[in-house]
């Protein structure tokens, strides 16, 4: 999906999927910054988003007992990814840098 995308000659961003990139940051930035051509952009998530989102992620019900323990605990640390990341993280090609 990923090389169809930046075949395509448009342009391309990704967005961090939490919680993974929560558990996983120093990859995702070795991986996606510095030389790898990528910039962060943070956009800015209100409560509602937030609840929102936590809502989604709970109707995955079989995974919120193993990946948080408790829906209390997924909005904590969603509530704190947020905030470390200033919204969601979206990550866009610098011009000119192939993509590797």
């Amino acid at each position: 999906m990923r090389a169809a995308a930046e075949a395509s000659g448009r342009p391309v961003a990704f967005y961090e999927e939490f919680p993974y990139s929560e558990w996983k940051w120093f990859a995702v930035r070795r991986a996606l910054g510095g030389r790898g051509g990528w910039r962060p952009e943070a956009l800015a998530l209100a409560a509602r988003h937030l609840e929102q989102k936590q809502e989604a992620i709970l109707a995955y019900a079989s995974q919120v007992p193993a990946l948080f323990r408790s829906a209390g605990r997924l909005g904590r640390q969603l509530r704190r990814q947020a905030r470390r990341a200033g919204g969601e993280r979206i990550w866009h090609r610098h011009p000119g840098r192939p993509p590797r």
